[in-house]
């Protein structure tokens, strides 16, 4: 269920019914993998923040954020979450 205060202008605030909702951010194999492995901590470090404004980001879980079929998971990204590993 995508909750009502997700995106209020497309939902005219009520919730909607899925059977999933994945945020992915995505880049190209070719990225700088310190970039990217720098990028990811920011963003995770600054959910709570995000999430103020954006409500899924609330949501990004360390244990599940590995899972990003059938994109293959940027080096740079896995270094990370190998780093903070729960």
């Amino acid at each position: 269920m995508i909750p009502a205060d997700a995106y209020d202008k497309a939902q005219d605030g009520r919730p909607v019914e899925t059977l999933a909702v994945a945020n992915l951010l995505v880049t190209t194999v070719d990225a700088d993998e310190d970039l990217v492995e720098g990028f990811t901590r920011t963003v995770i470090r600054s959910r709570d923040l995000i999430g103020s404004q954006v409500h899924p980001a609330q949501l990004v879980d360390l244990r599940t954020a590995v899972y990003t079929e059938p994109l293959k998971l940027h080096d740079g990204a896995r270094r990370y979450y190998q780093s903070v590993k729960p």
